[in-house]
């Protein structure tokens, strides 16, 4: 489930990525035990290669980190899988098209032609 939404956010976020912060909004999880489920699902995720991971210190010393899809997270779902979680939660069939228009599948396509080759690890490549 965490990686749909990470999928879900990425690919329709204009960054291409999400914060913890942001996740940890989403979830309305203010509890510390709570921030660390989070954090250890998140890094079973990228342990797997589906994310991706960047920390940076923000000007007032704290880290942000900001997880980014690797191709791997950006092939985990199908089309028709996609479609099957659409029509669901929308009560009925839907097209293809607005599948992709949902999911903004036309960036991914984006994404993987601007991408530079040899940023994904071996392990992540041998997942497909």
């Amino acid at each position: 489930a965490l990686l749909m939404f990470c999928y879900y956010f990425c690919l329709t976020s204009r960054t291409g990525s999400v914060t913890f912060e942001e996740l940890h909004e989403y979830f309305q999880r203010s509890s510390l035990y709570g921030q660390r489920k989070l954090l250890m699902a998140l890094e079973r995720l990228i342990k797997s290669g589906y994310l991706g991971k960047k920390e940076e210190e923000t000007s007032t010393g704290e880290t942000k980190r900001t997880y980014t899809l690797t191709v791997a997270g950006r092939n985990a779902f199908g089309e028709e899988y996609l479609r099957m979680i659409l029509s669901q939660s929308q009560g009925g069939e839907v097209s293809m098209e607005l599948v992709r228009e949902f999911f903004n599948r036309h960036r991914l396509r984006d994404h993987e032609e601007s991408q530079e080759e040899g940023q994904e690890t071996p392990e992540q490549q041998s997942l497909f």
